[in-house]
């Protein structure tokens, strides 16, 4: 594996993580005595799955913009 593929596994993985650790944020607020998440739990767990997609595209175009390498054409290319 080459630099970028590091790059990319290591930001990867850490957004994963700390959207692990929202979740269970979430879980530990907004859940109840029986682990039963509650209604305005639902929706702030809905909230934070839409946001964790729209931040992985985010992160998706900012490695493609950041990684992209000297010598490549506008389509990602090696020229």
């Amino acid at each position: 594996m080459d630099r970028q593929d590091w790059i990319e596994v290591v930001v990867s993985m850490a957004s994963v993580l700390v959207m692990l650790a929202i979740f269970v944020a979430i879980g530990l607020t907004y859940g109840d005595a029986q682990g039963v998440l509650t209604v305005d739990g639902g929706f702030v767990l809905a909230g934070a799955i839409m946001f964790f997609v729209l931040f992985m595209v985010g992160i998706g175009y900012g490695l493609a913009y950041l990684t992209k390498s000297e010598d490549d054409d506008d389509n990602g290319n090696p020229a």
